[in-house]
C-alpha cells in the first residue's frame, strides 16, 4: 500500500470518528456520514486561494457534508496524519538532524490555512506506526477549554514550546480528548468567540 493510499484511509476513519462523536451528543442517532475528507485533503482550496477564489467548507482535511456537522468545521480547521514514527519525535530538533520540527512544519503550515479560511483554532490528529491517535492543538486554547470541560485529569499530556516560533502546543491522546470535551461545548464556544 502506498503512503497516500494510507493517508486517504486514515483520513476516512478520522472522518468517520469524528462524526461518531459529533453526533452521538447532538442528534437522535449516532452516524459516521457527517464529516468527510475535503476535495484532494484541501487541495482545491489551495489552488483556488492562490486565485483569490474561495471555496466553501474545503479547507484542511475535513469538511461537512451534513449541515449539522458546520458548526465543527467552522471552529477547526483540521489536519490528518499517519506514520512518521520516527520523524515527529521533536528531540530530533535538538539531538538529531531535522533544522526544525517536523510538528512545527505542520503546525506553521495549518494556521497559515486556518487564517485564510477564518477557522477559530487549528487541530492535528496524527498517528505514528503501532501507536495511539494522538491530537495537537494550541496550548491557550486547551487552558480556555478547561474552563468549559474541567481540568484535564489525565497524566499523558505533552506541553511543547517552539521557541523559534512562539507556538505553545499541547499534545494528548485522542481517545481521551473526545470523552472529554463534548460537541455542546464547541458549539457553545463558536458563539462566544464569534461574537
Amino acid at each position: 500500500m502506498t503512503g497516500k493510499a494510507k493517508g486517504n484511509e486514515w483520513e476516512r476513519r478520522c472522518c468517520k470518528r469524528l462524526s461518531k462523536w459529533w453526533s452521538e451528543d447532538i442528534s437522535d442517532e449516532i452516524r459516521d456520514d457527517i464529516f468527510w475528507r475535503t476535495s484532494s485533503s484541501g487541495g482545491r482550496h489551495t489552488q483556488r486561494d492562490k486565485r483569490d477564489q474561495s471555496t466553501l467548507n474545503s479547507a484542511g482535511d475535513m469538511g461537512y457534508l451534513d449541515i449539522i456537522g458546520k458548526p465543527l468545521i467552522d471552529f477547526f480547521v483540521f489536519e490528518f496524519k499517519i506514520g512518521y514514527s520516527k520523524d515527529i519525535d521533536p528531540l530530533l530538533f535538538i539531538d538529531g538532524k531535522q533544522k526544525e520540527p517536523l510538528l512545527l512544519k505542520w503546525w506553521r503550515k495549518l494556521e497559515e490555512e486556518r487564517k485564510k479560511c477564518n477557522r477559530l483554532q487549528s487541530i492535528i490528529i496524527f498517528k505514528r506506526n503501532a501507536r495511539h491517535a494522538c491530537i495537537v492543538l494550541d496550548s491557550s486554547f486547551f487552558n480556555q477549554l478547561t474552563e468549559y470541560c474541567g481540568d484535564w485529569k489525565y497524566n499523558n499530556m505533552l506541553e511543547i514550546f517552539l521557541v523559534q516560533s512562539s507556538y505553545r502546543l499541547i499534545i494528548i491522546p485522542l481517545t481521551k480528548f473526545l470523552e472529554w470535551l463534548s460537541p455542546k461545548t464547541i458549539i457553545q464556544l463558536l458563539e462566544v468567540m464569534k461574537d
